[in-house]
């Protein structure tokens, strides 16, 4: 067996037993137990530790902060667009300029998602803040520990990432985010849209270290959300309310998007999209979902986010550059 299948088998497994224990513990939004497992899979163990460190500290200080910058924020409208400009801004340019990139950006999210929440729901945040440090630690540690006994091999050792984006670059693309951030909350706001964590957090992924590269990062994000909203929404349409069928296409689906999405493939983003809009259309709250609604808002959040962040990147490049955008 090849180590892509090898590790797509573990990854789908991990999947699925993180979502029966993030379901089992009664946490709120288990899906971000499962997307955590997929993400951090990757053949090389050293890169999926290395992954796993960091979205779990990344997440726990950005949880922490959130969680007392939404608090203190609350009921203030711009200071809460403030608080999601500078996370937004600051993630990002932690993201292109720093070593443990990904920790600065998953610190960045979890900021958005508490402050975002308290915007929309206000009660409860501590255990929201909670909730999403243990939604993401059970992803961790069940992909971690899979991987560790079935695809470990040699010693393992934590590798930061080079940093390759200069800095008037990672400056320009960090402003961008954090208008993108800000117009969301305000289109948000105006049109009453749903699932606004979703929005604002899938804006902050697509940003690369260009305007051609975040382009084709968010073409293949929509291009992904589709085709795998899609598969989830026909596994729902058939019958997800049985657990066998829900089960077995969730491991099915989530194998395949893996095969895609641990390749070296130059768009193997696509498959990492197929499987996280997979995951979010049929892992709901207590179980199988019972209704499309949920996922439909999700995935509607996920294009939504993309279309604003490509158009303010867009919008940005040219008056940074002295021109109008053509």
């Amino acid at each position: 067996m090849d180590a892509i299948t090898r590790q797509s088998l573990v990854t789908a497994a991990a999947c699925l037993i993180a979502t029966l224990a993030a379901i089992a513990a009664g946490l709120e939004q288990p899906f971000w137990a499962t997307i955590t497992a997929f993400i951090v899979s990757n053949i090389d163990t050293s890169a999926l530790v290395t992954k796993a460190v960091l979205r779990l500290v990344g997440t726990a200080i950005g949880c922490v902060i959130g969680y007392f910058a939404a608090v203190a924020m609350e009921g203030l409208p711009f200071a809460q667009a403030a608080v999601l400009f500078l996370a937004s801004s600051i993630g990002t340019y932690g993201r292109f300029r720093s070593r443990f990139s990904y920790a600065w950006i998953l610190g960045a999210a979890s900021v958005m998602l508490l402050v975002t929440s308290s915007m929309s729901d206000p009660t409860d945040l501590y255990v929201f803040a909670w909730t999403r440090f243990y939604e993401i630690s059970i992803g961790v540690a069940v992909a971690t520990v899979l991987a560790w006994g079935f695809s470990a091999s040699g010693p393992i050792s934590l590798q930061p990432a080079p940093v390759a984006v200069a800095r008037e670059a990672a400056l320009e693309q960090a402003v961008s985010a954090g208008i993108a951030a800000v117009v969301i909350a305000l289109l948000w706001n105006w049109f009453d849209l749903p699932s606004l964590p979703q929005v604002i957090v899938t804006s902050l992924v697509v940003v690369s270290q260009d305007l051609g590269a975040s382009r084709l990062r968010g073409t293949q994000r929509m291009m992904g959300c589709i085709l795998g909203g899609c598969l989830g929404l026909i596994v729902i349409l058939i019958d997800a309310t049985d657990f066998l069928w829900w089960a077995a296409a969730l491991v099915s689906g989530i194998f395949l998007a893996s095969r895609l999405h641990l390749s070296p493939h130059r768009h193997a983003y696509v498959g990492t999209q197929i499987g996280i809009a997979f995951m979010i259309t049929l892992v709901t709250g207590a179980g199988p979902p019972d209704s499309i609604l949920a996922p439909v808002n999700r995935l509607s959040g996920m294009v939504a986010g993309v279309a604003v962040m490509l158009t303010v990147m867009w919008m940005m490049r040219g008056k940074l550059q002295g021109e109008a955008p053509a």
